[in-house]
């Protein structure tokens, strides 16, 4: 007698559209998502800000937010209010993921990376110039955003209009605000500086500095700025054997010895060496770990 054996297949739903998620600057209370929609259906879910606990299992950081996409939209941008839970102090609000869920109840879960906003205090900014000849007109500073508007709410935007020489220039935009005096660790050990930059086309290259405890220099460059409009650039502050960074003075053994704090929040180069005008704008720099 054959008896009836019963027969076990794990499925893995997963949805035919593709959706991306990335996070876009925003305050503490809260995370600010793009979820962008390459393939243009329409789709209706939920989605919610997730934490790594500290046994590895994601918890919710947040409730669950509606989300609707017409057809056609290419993109949707979405705040998300964090809870807060005394019980689990800060690290509540240390958001590693966010969760799409479909109308079937199929969830994606899509990690994005831990973020401190750096706060850009315009009206404090310090911009010097450098180079072959430092006898040069530093460049205006305003918080006026350009004809599109600014990248994000309530993150300034600084305006830099420059004027080089045919020679080796480049300006420095010294943040001395942030961080606050006493709260050097702050910064911890970053990946990389996510920074929004409004282009102009005209080929500068920007980077940013930062000091080590031994007062090494190391600096960290993004592509030339080659096109128009916001983008964001993001800029390494860790030094691997494929990519070191450049680096001088202090041990200078090119090892990064924490804490660290920032030389030049910003550093626009005339790698050209040739004679050019122009203005530039950046907003929103973020350290990512």
């Amino acid at each position: 007698m054959i008896e009836n054996i019963p027969i076990y297949q794990s499925v893995r739903v997963a949805p035919s559209l593709p959706l991306r998620v990335s996070r876009l600057p925003g305050p503490a209370e809260e995370v600010v998502a793009k979820i962008e929609n390459p393939s243009g259906q329409a789709w209706t879910g939920t989605v919610h800000a997730l934490f790594l606990g500290y046994k590895g299992g994601a918890f919710a950081a947040s409730a669950k937010v509606d989300v609707s996409l017409r057809a056609n939209d290419s993109s949707v941008v979405v705040r998300i209010p964090l809870r807060t839970d005394a019980r689990r102090g800060e690290s509540w609000t240390k958001v590693t993921g966010i969760a799409l869920t479909w109308p079937n109840g199929a969830v994606i879960q899509v990690p994005i990376p831990v973020t401190l906003s750096v706060t850009l205090d315009p009206a404090a900014l310090e911009i010097l110039p450098d180079g072959d000849s430092k006898a040069v007109a530093v460049p205006a500073a305003s918080t006026e955003p350009p004809a599109e508007g600014a990248v994000a709410e309530n993150f300034p935007t600084v305006r830099l209009r420059y004027a080089f020489d045919a020679a080796r220039k480049f300006y420095r935009v010294i943040n001395p605000t942030w961080p606050p005096p006493g709260e050097k660790n702050v910064i911890q050990n970053p990946k990389t500086l996510g920074l929004w930059i409004y282009g102009d086309g005209r080929g500068c290259v920007p980077r940013i500095r930062f000091t080590d405890s031994t007062e090494q220099v190391f600096q960290s460059s993004g592509p030339k700025i080659d096109w128009k409009g916001w983008r964001q650039v993001f800029f390494p502050m860790q030094s691997t054997e494929e990519k070191p960074l450049e680096c001088w003075g202090g041990d200078d053994d090119g090892k990064i010895h924490y804490p660290i704090e920032f030389d030049s929040i910003f550093l626009l180069d005339n790698v050209s060496r040739e004679k050019m005008e122009g203005e530039i704008f950046i907003s929103a720099p973020t350290l990512i770990y």
